[in-house]
């Protein structure tokens, strides 16, 4: 059954403003005063297959990123990237440990009926397979995690392929800013997939200029598709090669079913979506779900 969702704007609280650029090299993602972090150390993830999307070239785009992550990590930790089999379209928000990335081209308000229940529990984006956010909003992430440990237990990594303004290619940059052509760079798409995949980790965005985390991202710009070394000591230091996350980060025992929304202890964060212009600002705030087992 689809994963009851209350939408909420809340500040984005990851401790930027206590940011130090020379004590700090990177920022765990927290909510609440809760650090996320992934449970496992083999995290799972796949394609979610909507129409004609993803392009081969969209799905060379995150494959390199998810690459580079893994290139960079293999010399501190042991957690890997696998690929899964595409998952189709209209699937709820993963809570199997898994990770999803799409590029939705519809806009939900052009193909949800106005009087569909799914307005009501903000369901209409996975119902639909359709995009939730304006037509020069670019990419979000949604993670479903454990209120009482952070772990994760499934994220959505959602980027909007409807403005032509995402690129996945090399080269100079676009001299039309509202739109990529072939050839040229836009919006880098495995820019934003490697930024999201820190998110994932439990990384937050960052203010350093440096970062592969940080806040902005300029129109053809390609750097972001390197893990510094800033991020890459972070997850150094959450998944150790042999050793534990530092806190923990455990999925508790499952609670009862009946319990309702306030008493679940399971709740879901999404990054606020990228708006458009030469510079995306990349995480304005927090969309937050709780929901019901």
């Amino acid at each position: 059954m689809p994963l009851p969702r209350v939408t909420l704007l809340v500040p984005f609280v990851v401790l930027l403003a206590a940011f130090d650029a020379q004590a700090q090299a990177y920022t765990r993602l927290e909510i609440n005063g809760t650090s996320l972090c992934q449970p496992q150390r083999t995290l799972q993830w796949s394609f979610t297959t909507i129409e004609d999307h993803p392009t081969a070239e969209e799905r060379a785009a995150t494959q390199a990123a998810f690459k580079a992550w893994q290139d960079s990590v293999a010399s501190c930790s042991d957690i890997t990237f696998v690929q899964g089999p595409d998952v189709p379209a209209g699937m709820p928000l993963p809570r199997d440990g898994t990770t999803r990335v799409s590029f939705p081209p519809k806009h939900c308000a052009d193909v949800v009926p106005t009087n569909d229940a799914c307005y009501e529990n903000d369901t209409c984006p996975e119902k639909y397979a359709c995009w939730n956010h304006g037509p020069f909003e670019f990419t979000e992430v949604i993670s479903t995690f454990y209120t009482t440990t952070g772990a994760i237990v499934g994220s959505d990594i959602q980027l909007n392929p409807s403005s032509g303004r995402l690129s996945t290619g090399d080269g100079p940059r676009c001299p039309n800013p509202t739109r990529a052509e072939p050839g040229c760079m836009g919006f880098d798409v495995q820019a934003l997939v490697t930024r999201s995949i820190g998110e994932v980790l439990g990384l937050a965005l960052q203010q350093r200029e440096d970062s592969t985390m940080y806040l902005q991202l300029s129109w053809g710009e390609p750097g972001r598709r390197v893990i510094d070394p800033g991020t890459l000591q972070g997850i150094c230091d959450l998944y150790p090669r042999g050793q534990s996350t530092p806190g923990g980060c455990s999925v508790p025992t499952p609670v009862d079913e009946n319990l309702n929304e306030d008493e679940s202890g399971c709740a879901a964060t999404g990054s606020a979506p990228l708006l458009a212009g030469l510079v995306l600002l990349l995480g304005a705030g927090y969309r937050r779900r709780r929901e019901e087992r």
